[in-house]
């Protein structure tokens, strides 16, 4: 049983929005206690987080040579970068220059990677690394992220709107990377010049279906500032190593001699604005955007690819056992045929010399019967001569009998 003040402290509501529910059900929403502890969630996320000593977020720049990559990228994070690569702006081809640092901000340790002229063989490599990590058997606790969470891609302000290259370019990224167009080196046209520079590219982008980063409006807390600044794109930034003192402090700008300009004045530039946008409020949205769609776009099509070479390779290898078990075959039963071939010979090589044998005997002994008929005949012949001989031998030396012996019955009778 609750007593009256716990009573109290239960709020009971309807939820009368979703028809299909049951208007006889009700939702109960309890307000738990501070102390209970479930809103030190976020918190144990941040401490988890923290503790992998690292946050990595690795962003692109590219653009043509001497559009301002390596100055926007120190103005970016009011570093000054020790860029080691190579700054020949009479490169042939395009070139993948790739440098890894470490940014500290209180107890935030984040991991940047900028890479210089970026390709998309770049953007699958590292696509690529994270996926092998991933379908190891035994994976680490913490995947090191290589994959490339934004690309600022740098649009000369000298022009109409797009070069082709651009957009060949970006058609074939905007599926693999979360592309943030940026006009480079504002400074050099004016603000009417600008806002139609702004409209022919976007205008030229929609045209060719080009997908680039829109800030999310999903999010109340945040929708009013991403919707403003989807408005703005793409941002006209300012960059600059240079420093004037301005009251008591120091300010990134560009002098001229009508004027200076202040890369972080808004009026000026949009940096901060693509500051905030990128790292202040939407650096997760960019991180989880690059793994649920990107990522899984290029995990889909690699498994794809990869059970399409695996039931290919299997095909061949199958297909290389069979001809290997034919060719074994084939030669066992030509070496099974050589030996019955053999043995059939041998056999009528017997037979030949049996059958011979027997020939030889068969005449062999019909000329013994011929030569025994005529011996039983010769005799046969000689016995009959024998026995008529005897006959006449014996006719003639046989002794008459007396007519007047008391044997002969002529003389009974009488």
């Amino acid at each position: 049983m609750l007593s009256s003040e716990e009573e109290a402290d239960l709020n009971f509501t309807v939820n009368e929005d979703n028809e299909h529910l049951n208007p006889e059900r009700e939702e109960r929403v309890i307000r738990a206690d501070p102390d209970v502890g479930i809103e030190s969630l976020a918190q144990q996320y941040v401490n988890r987080v923290l503790k992998t000593n690292c946050f990595s977020f690795n962003i692109m720049l590219l653009g043509q040579t001497g559009v301002g990559k390596s100055t926007l990228i120190d103005s970016l994070f009011r570093v000054k970068f020790n860029d080691n690569s190579c700054h020949n702006h009479c490169l042939s081809e395009v070139e993948v220059v790739s440098n890894y640092y470490h940014l500290y901000e209180n107890d935030i340790h984040i991991e940047l990677d900028k890479p210089y002229e970026p390709i998309a063989k770049y953007l699958d490599k590292q696509m690529e690394e994270y996926l092998d990590e991933e379908l190891k058997i035994e994976r680490r606790s913490e995947i090191k992220d290589t994959r490339v969470h934004a690309c600022l891609y740098l649009i000369s302000p000298v022009g109409h709107g797009l070069k082709e290259i651009d957009l060949v370019t970006m058609k074939e990224l905007d599926t693999k990377v979360n592309i943030i167009p940026v006009i480079a080196k504002s400074d050099l046209i004016t603000r009417s010049e600008m806002i139609d520079l702004k409209r022919k590219i976007m205008s030229e982008m929609d045209t060719n279906s080009i997908g680039i980063y829109r800030f999310p409006v999903d999010d109340p807390q945040v929708a009013q500032m991403n919707g403003e600044n989807n408005s703005l794109l793409p941002f006209a930034v300012v960059a600059s190593n240079q420093f004037i003192t301005i009251g008591d402090r120091e300010v990134r700008s560009r002098q001229y001699p009508w004027g200076t300009v202040e890369v972080e004045n808004e009026s000026h530039s949009d940096l901060i604005r693509l500051r905030d946008m990128l790292l202040r409020v939407n650096m997760n949205d960019l991180k989880e955007r690059t793994h649920s769609q990107h990522y899984e776009i290029y995990r889909s099509e690699r498994l794809d690819q990869y059970w399409k070479e695996r039931q290919r390779e299997l095909s061949l290898n199958m297909k290389r056992e069979e001809n290997e078990l034919i060719t074994r075959y084939k030669n066992i039963f030509s070496a099974k045929d050589v030996e019955l071939k053999n043995m059939e010979n041998e056999l009528h090589r017997k037979y030949e010399k049996m059958h011979k044998h027997f020939i030889e005997g068969r005449d062999m002994l019909e000329a013994e019967r011929v030569l025994l008929e005529e011996d039983i005949m010769c005799l046969n012949r000689r016995k009959q001569l024998l026995r008529d001989m005897n006959i006449r031998d014996a006719r003639e030396y046989q002794i008459p009998k007396n007519p007047k012996s008391p044997n002969n019955p002529k003389s009974k009778s009488k």
